[in-house]
């Protein structure tokens, strides 16, 4: 069974003097701009096992992208991983499919009831 969403957009502010050069301000003011990016999972059962591990992968994927993941300047920058920890954890909110955290590594609603 799917959940009725069937993609959800990844979406963040980022600081152009800290992204990725490919992100930033052209005239070098510093704007901060906008940075999304769809991720479709209507195509996976996110009550699955496997479905979980893809739509992971894919909300990986997207919060690397927005996060400026395609330089390797922004790769080495603890910037980008605070960055891309708040993506994922706004994708998992988005969703609330506690297979899908867990394959993330995130801490499910059942695991914090359990504390």
């Amino acid at each position: 069974m799917t959940l009725p969403r069937t993609s959800l957009v990844l979406g963040l502010f980022a600081a152009a003097a800290l992204a990725a050069p490919a992100l930033a301000d052209p005239n070098g003011f510093g704007e901060i701009q906008q940075v999304s990016r769809t991720v479709h999972v209507g195509d996976v059962d996110l009550h699955t096992t496997d479905g979980a591990r893809v739509a992971a992968r894919r909300i990986k994927n997207a919060a690397s992208y927005v996060c400026g993941g395609d330089s390797r300047l922004a790769l080495m920058s603890s910037d980008f991983s605070a960055c891309r920890r708040d993506a994922i954890d706004r994708a998992l909110a988005a969703i609330d499919a506690p297979l899908v955290s867990a394959a993330l590594g995130r801490s499910t609603p059942t695991d914090l009831a359990a504390r």
